[in-house]
């Protein structure tokens, strides 16, 4: 985000993740909420990067734009946007000026037995078909799982608010996939994003110019 032109770094209440007194360094927890603010000054809008922030039926329950309807959710990266007039998030949220965008990271193991092969021995002849199966597949498109798609739709139906929901996995950068949506305007809509854990300036490039879309498409509703 700081990237695109005139935007700049302002202070949030919640705890930033973003130091750039010695260099830029980032600092995340998993399964704390943490947050960096920016402003877009000739947009005349805020945006609030957060780091798993929760939505949850609680907040739901007590406000009229906030929270999830369902279960509680917390995606990896949450951009919340809204007008510079507003103070706090709170009083956009209040007035229902707030639009969410959430980004799910596809990157990490969650179970140590997915870097081998199970043991065959106990394992049926259906379910070493289906494991072959399922590698070759995974081999040939190198990217996210329909399960994962699904999911950035539970967070559009959801949280509300949601504008947008989109997954980062670690495959090539791929100038033929495309995002869906739901009208011609790039909101509301799902997709996925190609960024590897190196330099790649094509993905980058078109991650910035997508979210810079998104803001900008945010600030004329």
């Amino acid at each position: 985000i700081c990237s695109i032109d005139n935007c700049h770094c302002v202070q949030s209440v919640e705890k930033p993740f973003i130091n750039t007194d010695n260099g830029l360094t980032i600092s995340l927890c998993k399964g704390k909420t943490s947050c960096q603010a920016f402003l877009l000054l000739a947009l005349g809008i805020r945006v609030n990067l957060y780091y798993n922030k929760t939505f949850s039926r609680e907040e739901f329950s007590n406000s009229k734009y906030a929270g999830s309807y369902s279960r509680p959710f917390r995606p990896d990266y949450t951009l919340e946007v809204y007008p510079s007039e507003y103070v706090k998030p709170e009083d956009a949220i209040r007035e229902g000026s707030v639009s969410y965008i959430h980004f799910d990271a596809k990157y990490r193991i969650n179970d140590l037995r997915f870097f081998t092969w199970p043991d065959e021995s106990e394992m049926t002849d259906d379910q070493i078909k289906a494991e072959v199966e399922e590698d070759k597949q995974d081999g040939i498109t190198n990217t996210y799982k329909r399960g994962d798609l699904l999911k950035m739709h539970t967070y559009n139906d959801a949280i509300r608010r949601t504008v947008g929901s989109y997954i980062l996995y670690p495959g090539d950068f791929d100038s033929k996939i495309k995002n869906y949506r739901l009208f011609e305007e790039v909101l509301p809509g799902v997709g996925a994003f190609a960024i590897k854990p190196s330099i790649q300036s094509e993905s980058e490039n078109a991650l910035k110019d997508f979210i810079t879309e998104i803001i900008e498409a945010c600030s004329r509703k």
